[in-house]
């Protein structure tokens, strides 16, 4: 393992597969200066997601968890996906599986209902859809649905950073739609992912996501936003990877992975191995969101040139959840 972190300090860390088993022994771990490394993984509790771990040649997401009262530390491989395997994984690539489908089957969008919920950065989302013809209808709190639509709004009075409300908000939203939803759309803001709580937002967020199943409502994952300042995206991208490992089945948009590439060339933005949003991809004096003003390094609104050009992978990738 390049990096892994407990508390606040990140370790070079030695690992290795018993023979015939699938349980990984930590034989080592050196305290690493914090610029010293890249990607780190966190421990959460009794499990750790591995995003990109090679065995044989093979890249795998990969979920361990902990064998209590081990010492070294040892792991069983509780579930690993080989990375590329999630064809409903919608990253850079749908803008152009878009592009190519025909105005029929993009039609389809608008022949079931959706409710997308979000707060600033979903916005430009919604402006980027409208730009390609999708205009979403506003969603309303309490609202219910009878026009067959793409439906998206705010998380009415609640302010990023609080994620267990948006949960319960969405969840009461959704269900009362339920006779008529086919697919609901769950978006963090990029406040809403921090390593203090990550464990119990992944907890919170399937939590929902599972009632929404059962009531037969299709979820689609969105991977959350990064801002400019790379100290405050790691679990950021820890989100995405558990999305990945936890929801192998369903479609994802992965804007995490779009935003964080380089438009004019697809290269990756980040900074000691860690993403962020890109100077061509954010709100800047020279291409500023539509409505949401220019970025501080604290933030991640997109310009609206980018958001698009990327409302378009978002448009393939609900057209997968839906049809």
């Amino acid at each position: 393992m390049e990096a892994v972190q407990v508390g606040d300090v990140r370790y070079g860390a030695s690992a290795q597969m018993l023979p015939n088993t699938t349980t990984l022994v930590l034989e080592s771990a050196t305290p690493l200066a914090a610029s010293a490394c890249a990607g780190p993984v966190t421990y959460s509790g009794a499990e750790v997601d591995l995003p990109n771990v090679s065995v044989d040649g093979t890249a795998y997401s990969a979920r361990l968890s902990l064998v209590a009262s081990s010492s070294p530390l040892r792991f069983t491989v509780a579930s690993a996906v080989p990375l590329g395997s999630n064809t409903k994984l919608v990253g850079s690539a749908g803008i152009a599986a878009w592009d190519a489908l025909a105005q029929s089957e993009r039609n389809r969008l608008t022949s079931w209902n959706s409710l997308f919920l979000h707060q600033s950065v979903g916005q430009d989302m919604e402006d980027g859809t409208a730009t390609n013809g999708f205009k979403a209808e506003y969603f309303a709190p309490g609202m219910l649905i009878t026009t067959t639509n793409l439906y998206g709004g705010l998380f009415d009075g609640i302010s990023n950073g609080d994620p267990i409300a948006k949960f319960s908000y969405f969840r009461s939203n959704a269900l009362a739609n339920k006779a008529n939803l086919r697919v609901a759309v769950f978006k963090f803001g990029y406040a809403d992912i921090e390593s203090g709580t990550l464990g119990a937002v992944q907890s919170g967020y399937k939590a929902m996501v599972d009632e929404l199943k059962s009531n037969g409502i299709r979820v689609m994952h969105v991977t959350p936003p990064l801002i400019f300042d790379t100290n405050y995206n790691t679990p950021k991208m820890q989100m995405r990877s558990w999305m990945q490992t936890t929801f192998p089945d369903d479609v994802i948009f992965d804007l995490q992975d779009i935003e964080s590439r380089t438009d004019a060339v697809g290269a990756r933005c980040e900074q000691n191995g860690v993403w962020q949003i890109c100077s061509d991809i954010r709100s800047t004096p020279a291409c500023p969101s539509k409505g949401q003003g220019i970025d501080t390094a604290g933030q991640g609104h997109l310009c609206s040139t980018a958001a698009a050009k990327i409302s378009k992978a978002f448009l393939y990738a609900l057209y997968l959840a839906g049809k």
